[in-house]
């Protein structure tokens, strides 16, 4: 009798991809969603995005659903104890505690053609053009209306700004050279409200420095668990002026035009983004240039610095002047801003170890002197 054929598969079936989203920080979090989607795109049409991540912070959850990229997700509990058995992922079907309903295995989550790990899914690692977050148009009305019953104006653009503490309850403490004064930047929201007659919406906790109450600023800091409230102001801001923290990230990821200020490193990853870094001076008072700065490294990497260096923040005047730059660059939206469309993407190869950029490679961003 002639032996059997042996079974190579179907070379059309499209690609799964399973990404373990294992970063805890918005930030971190939220550039794990992006590069995961941006490989995803580069495996072709119809490619399957599986989205694994631990159900530790309140944010998750929505981030997650704002990436339209993914096709399934694998929520872990919160319990560090708690594992995803590679067995799920040997392509195996019935593998005990898998989540074995009938779609798993048709859709082939059970035999992923990549696994990627956190330490793949930094945002150097994007295939192409970032992709954008897209805010879920179900829960958009009730955003919406929230945000007008605390006084924002439908028919007028605003600002989103976060300016970064030490607060937070689960980063308590954690990297205080990128905190600031928030106090320091009321002449440059004054200026957005009264040269520029737009409004500003606050983003944060409520362990924050309350601001004094100004006509125009709206302080979602002080509502608890509004980050839903807070990220949908992301989606819909003219732009995001503030400090490196998680909601930059998040508000690059809607692909909102972001001044950062009193940065310590490039963050941001959309064309016309604005990184003004914090001021390092040298032991003989000079100050270091942006660009030495970044050859040197990482800003954040304070050894690579010369001995004796000390770092100052950004001045009130700098602070403005970035303000009018970037009102200027962001002309044409007049009203809240809408979801972004997808970038249109050129095949490219896929290959691993996934391709790394420099963040200036991705993205034309202006390092501000």
């Amino acid at each position: 009798m002639p032996e059997p054929k042996q079974k190579t598969g179907n070379p059309e079936r499209p690609k799964v991809i399973a990404a373990f989203m294992g970063h805890r920080t918005l930030g971190n979090f939220t550039m794990n969603q992006i590069a995961a989607a941006s490989v995803a795109r580069a495996a072709g049409p119809g490619t399957k995005l599986l989205s694994i991540y631990r159900s530790d912070r309140p944010y998750k959850d929505l981030i997650n659903l704002c990436n339209p990229t993914i096709t399934r997700t694998l929520r872990l509990p919160a319990d560090p104890n708690v594992i995803t058995p590679l067995d799920w992922f040997e392509g195996r079907h019935g593998v005990a505690g898998a989540p074995t309903d009938e779609a798993w295995y048709e859709d082939g989550y059970h035999r992923p053609d990549i696994v990627l790990t956190p330490a793949q899914l930094r945002i150097e690692h994007c295939m192409g053009t970032p992709p954008p977050f897209h805010f879920p148009v179900a829960l958009e009305g009730a955003m919406e209306m929230a945000l007008r019953q605390l006084g924002l104006k439908k028919n007028n653009w605003f600002a989103v700004v976060h300016l970064r503490e030490i607060g937070y309850e689960h980063r308590r403490g954690v990297s205080q050279e990128r905190t600031v004064n928030p106090l320091d930047y009321l002449p440059a929201l004054n200026r957005i409200i009264e040269k520029h007659g737009g409004q500003v919406v606050r983003v944060g906790d409520p362990s924050m420095t309350p601001l004094p109450p100004t006509e125009g600023l709206i302080d979602l800091s002080r509502i608890p668990d509004s980050f839903p409230l807070q990220a949908f102001a992301l989606a819909r801001a003219r732009f995001f002026f503030g400090t490196d923290s998680g909601p930059t990230q998040l508000a690059s990821a809607f692909k909102t035009p972001v001044a950062s200020t009193n940065a310590f490193g490039i963050a941001v990853w959309n064309d016309g983004d604005i990184v003004l870094n914090k001021r390092v001076i040298r032991e003989n008072g000079s100050e270091i240039p942006t660009q030495e700065l970044f050859d040197m490294g990482t800003w954040t990497v304070h050894r690579n610095w010369p001995s004796g260096s000390r770092v100052e923040n950004n001045t009130q005047e700098q602070l403005k002047t970035v303000v009018d730059r970037i009102v200027e660059t962001t002309a044409t939206c007049t009203e809240w801003r809408q979801n972004a469309d997808m970038p249109p993407f050129a095949p490219e190869s896929l290959g691993l170890p996934l391709q790394w950029r420099e963040v200036t490679d991705i993205a034309d961003i202006t390092l501000w002197e």
